[in-house]
């Protein structure tokens, strides 16, 4: 896809008639709900830069992407990509993943995505 070009444009339009009588979609869930609120905080906070560890990316990871760069890593492959959205495939529990050298960001944002909790935090610079 070339970089000028909107996304959009690669979109294959499949008129879906049937969708008229389905639901527009569920707002319950903690899922759901989980991933507006974390996504909202992490706005607040304003980090320079955000990683997150397996969240999926059709829920938490495109909220972020809305509104600022996002960085993630997942066991699982993406075969996809989005301008905001880095992706690095690896398992967290078996290192080595590079770390990145200190750097002068004020703030930086983490959220690690599990079958319980997904947890945002603003982490000061020192």
């Amino acid at each position: 896809m070339a970089r000028d070009t909107p996304a959009w444009q690669h979109i294959r339009w499949k008129p879906q008639p049937e969708d008229r009588f389905a639901d527009a979609g569920t707002m319950r869930g903690t899922y759901f709900h989980q991933d507006l609120l974390i996504a909202q905080r992490i706005f607040e906070a304003e980090p320079r830069r955000h990683l997150d560890v397996g969240s999926r990316v059709d829920g938490f990871v495109a909220h972020v992407a809305s509104f600022r760069r996002i960085e993630i890593v997942d066991i699982r492959p993406l075969r996809s990509t989005v301008p905001e959205i880095s992706f690095l495939r690896a398992d967290v529990m078996k290192p080595p993943i590079r770390r990145a050298r200190p750097s002068a960001t004020p703030s930086a944002a983490f959220t690690c995505s599990s079958t319980s909790v997904s947890v945002a935090t603003a982490i000061p610079s020192t």
